[in-house]
């Protein structure tokens, strides 16, 4: 990922937020990389987060691709005039995986005034098995008052 633009100055707030997020520490995700391209992130999973049949639940992992977007649609914006609400989410499940690491890789795939896409592919952290895409839509909703 090149470097590109600069965080907004409200980043490492939303970074200290993301961190105490209880979605966020429940399934143990960690951001390893972000910048103005895109965005890096890794969850180790669960029994809690895995079918009967030990493979994780497609929407713990739809989850994962919607924090990654998320968190990065903060990147280049300033947070006291927008924020990012999720308009559309679409996944697709690509593999299986039980009890692992994975890797999230979300990038732009568009930025405008209102809306940001992402396109978050996730992989099994040890290797390169790409398990689930994503596509991932913000609104840069204003914030009132």
């Amino acid at each position: 990922m090149s470097e590109g633009r600069h965080p907004s100055e409200g980043w490492e707030q939303t970074v200290t937020l993301f961190r105490q997020n209880a979605l966020v520490q429940t399934l143990g995700i960690e951001m390893v990389e972000a910048n103005a391209v895109g965005i890096k992130l890794t969850m180790q999973t669960s029994k809690q987060a895995t079918q009967p049949y030990d493979v994780i639940e497609s929407g713990t992992i739809l989850a994962f691709a919607q924090i990654a977007a998320g968190l990065h649609a903060c990147w280049d914006i300033d947070l006291a005039k927008q924020r990012p609400v999720s308009m559309e989410v679409s996944g697709t499940q690509l593999g299986g995986a039980g009890q692992t690491s994975l890797r999230a890789e979300g990038c732009v795939i568009r930025r405008g005034r209102n809306f940001i896409v992402h396109q978050v592919d996730v992989y099994k952290k040890d290797g390169d098995t790409q398990i689930y895409t994503a596509r991932v839509t913000n609104y840069l909703e204003p914030v009132s008052g």
